[in-house]
């Protein structure tokens, strides 16, 4: 039965946007109403289709009071990850004056960051501190701010406000959930335990596994580039798999005792999703789901034949990263402390290789530093693992046309930059010989 348009829309804002394509990509285009294109064009931003995603948007963008101000947002997002400054200060000046919102100010002031920092500065912060602000914009608005603080050089200042909205916006998350998922891994890994392979055909796929903020999305710009590979970026085809399951009661942990013909199902549900936008049978989809780092056992159950890509860079750096960063507290609690961060990035860097080699995956461990100063070795380690051949642009991150829809939007297409190797040195006050102990057992 398809969805109604408010569901598709939920479907969309709660992180499935592939159930709601599937179901709109079926329908006679009369069949749709205003809420079920505005779900279509929002779908198909999550998934990183920008220029049709902008086609279904830009209709509903438009209109003077009937104007969609979801719609009218989202193509702003969609020219900031493209880096589109001119299109977007067009798109805020044509607005009438009545409809200048909070989000109104908060881009732009985005758009402002790019000829005056100081001043944007100033707005942002405005716009954080304020609590008549929804608590989302406030702490977009806050981690821009902290983004220009720590490009300027002021750092201590950035890790301040960082902290300050960790403290004030993650509601006392904890992430012991995740910790005792991972420790229980690391505990089958010590027994000899191993997940049953269930061997099946599935079309080419690989995964970029790594903690966040260590370099996935680098990795997946570089590899997008070859014309036998489709990065699908942090598609949400694993979250919907266990949502499935643990939706009908059924733990992902119980997949190798259910029946196959319900294995294959949970099999087609991430592989048709992940194929949606391919015809060609030999391109490989690679997945930077920040899930899988987490779930390599499920995988190896659910995806015995994909490939894996780990990547791994100095804890530090990942740690101050994440600390500048803001993710979704819901789904990445331990992202809030310098304690919580290491509490898991011990884990990962004690479980991410052994698990891989434990679970019989075929795989490569790549360092980031080695990407950034001899990409293209490290490159062709990653085709080779794949049964592709070089080709030059892939060592050239800044050459790919596709925009990211992720948090490191603005450094993929920098390229390839010393600076943020040995990054944690400018906030080396944080570190404590534990810390470095842990850089140490890395090869750091």
């Amino acid at each position: 039965m398809p969805y109604t348009s408010a569901q598709l829309i939920w479907l969309v804002n709660n992180g499935f946007p592939t159930a709601a394509l599937r179901d709109l990509l079926e329908r006679p285009a009369e069949e749709l109403d205003d809420q079920a294109e505005l779900a279509l064009g929002l779908a198909l931003r999550s998934r990183g289709q920008f220029s049709a995603a902008s086609a279904v948007l830009e209709p509903l963008s438009r209109g003077g009071a009937q104007r969609n101000e979801a719609a009218f947002f989202a193509l702003l997002e969609i020219d900031l990850l493209h880096g589109r400054i001119d299109e977007m200060q067009e798109r805020l000046e044509g607005l009438p004056q009545d409809a200048e919102s909070d989000r109104w100010r908060l881009f732009s002031a985005r758009v402002l960051g790019k000829s005056d920092e100081a001043e944007a500065l100033t707005k942002l912060k405005m716009i954080a501190s304020s609590n008549e602000v929804n608590p989302y914009l406030r702490r977009l608005a806050a981690f821009d701010a902290v983004n220009l603080l720590d490009k300027s050089g002021q750092y201590k200042a950035a890790m301040e406000m960082a902290n300050q909205f960790h403290r004030t916006m993650a509601g006392g998350s904890s992430p012991r959930q995740l910790i005792e998922h991972l420790d229980l891994q690391i505990d089958a890994i010590n027994q000899g335990i191993r997940p049953t392979h269930c061997s099946t055909d599935i079309p080419p796929t690989a995964f970029v596994v790594g903690l966040p903020r260590s370099g996935t999305t680098l990795v997946e710009q570089m590899l997008d580039n070859h014309s036998q590979i489709e990065g699908i970026g942090e598609f949400d085809g694993l979250n919907e798999v266990i949502h499935t399951m643990t939706s009908q009661g059924i733990s992902p942990y119980q997949f190798s005792r259910l029946p196959k013909e319900d294995q294959d199902q949970l099999r087609n549900i991430y592989c048709t999703g992940a194929r949606l936008f391919l015809d060609d049978a030999d391109t490989w989809t690679l997945d930077k789901t920040l899930l899988s780092w987490s779930s390599i056992p499920f995988l190896a159950e659910l995806l015995s034949q994909a490939k894996f890509i780990h990547i791994q860079r100095d804890p530090r750096d990942v740690a101050i990263s994440v600390l500048l960063s803001w993710f979704d507290y819901g789904q990445h609690p331990w992202t809030t402390s310098l304690r919580d961060i290491y509490e898991i990035v011990y884990r990962a860097q004690a479980l991410l290789p052994r698990c891989l080699r434990h679970c019989g995956l075929e795989h490569i461990t790549i360092r980031y530093e080695d990407l950034i100063t001899a990409p293209e070795a490290e490159i062709k380690s990653c085709l080779r693992l794949l049964g592709l051949e070089f080709e030059a642009n892939t060592a050239m991150p800044e050459l790919n046309p596709r925009a990211v829809n992720t948090l490191s939007y603005n450094q993929v297409k920098r390229g390839l930059y010393s600076s943020s190797v040995g990054r944690w040195r400018n906030y080396e006050w944080l570190f404590d010989q534990e810390w470095h102990r842990l850089a140490a057992a890395a090869g750091y």
